[in-house]
């Protein structure tokens, strides 16, 4: 565990790491900001999009914890050869492509006034994405390789059999039993409430037939028709007629 986040160190003042440079808090602050500035596809669109309404400094800590993630960099030390490794890949460049660098001897003439890798001499915002590149070929593939083995390790399934064995059996029979006898009492309750159901649909079919007949039979005994016949069909139903 780290004491402080990475994202934090550009605040804090410079340290002599052991067994390698000095670090101006000044050199880590300018190095963090390009990470930050530059380093926009290492951080998810929908991050960067709930990130909007923050301020400046609390986008910048989250950007650079998110970067930090997709880098790798896990403690403080390797914040410290993330810095490092930039300002030697500037140095690098500088001397390989002096031509590239204009600013390369007014960098080295004004490195006193801010530490020994000063703002001023330290990498252009185009170079940061080769130098993360590098960064990564460098430090995080010797990582792998040398990281131990224990994801690699055989799973032990000696005692797989008996994990099964009490899965299976994890339910008491009991209870499997009535289980049983309930599925089927519910299946026949089914079965009667589904022919009541039927039984419903008919009745109120038979209600509405029944009504249409009343209302044709009605129409029928009233009609004017039965006064201008020999034989009244209603006097016939109601047996009033009596032939001469």
């Amino acid at each position: 565990h780290r004491d402080e986040s990475p994202a934090m160190l550009g605040q804090s003042d410079g340290r002599e790491r052991q067994g390698g440079p000095a670090v101006s808090a000044q050199t880590v602050k300018h190095i963090l900001e390009l990470l930050c500035d530059e380093s926009g596809f290492l951080i998810e669109n929908k991050l960067t999009r709930l990130l909007s309404p923050l301020d400046k400094d609390e986008r910048s800590l989250i950007k650079l914890d998110s970067i930090f993630g997709a880098l790798g960099i896990a403690v403080e030390e390797d914040v410290y050869k993330l810095v490092e490794f930039f300002c030697r890949y500037k140095r690098e460049r500088s001397a390989t492509k002096p031509d590239e660098d204009g600013d390369a001897g007014e960098s080295n003439a004004d490195s006193s006034a801010g530490g020994s890798h000063g703002p001023q001499g330290l990498i252009h915002p185009n170079e940061v994405l080769g130098a993360i590149k590098a960064f990564v070929m460098e430090f995080q593939k010797p990582r792998e390789r040398t990281a131990p083995p224990r994801l690699m390790e055989e799973r032990d399934s000696s005692e797989d059999a008996t994990y099964w064995a009490a899965a299976a059996k994890a339910i008491p029979e009991s209870r499997l039993r009535v289980w049983d006898a309930l599925e089927s009492a519910l299946e026949k309750y089914h079965n009667v409430l589904s022919g009541r159901a039927q039984l419903i649909t008919e009745t109120v079919s038979l209600r509405h037939q029944n009504t249409e007949l009343r209302t044709l039979l009605h129409q029928y005994l009233n009609s004017q028709v039965n006064a201008e016949l020999e034989i009244p069909p209603t006097q016939m139903l109601q047996g009033e007629y009596s032939p001469t």
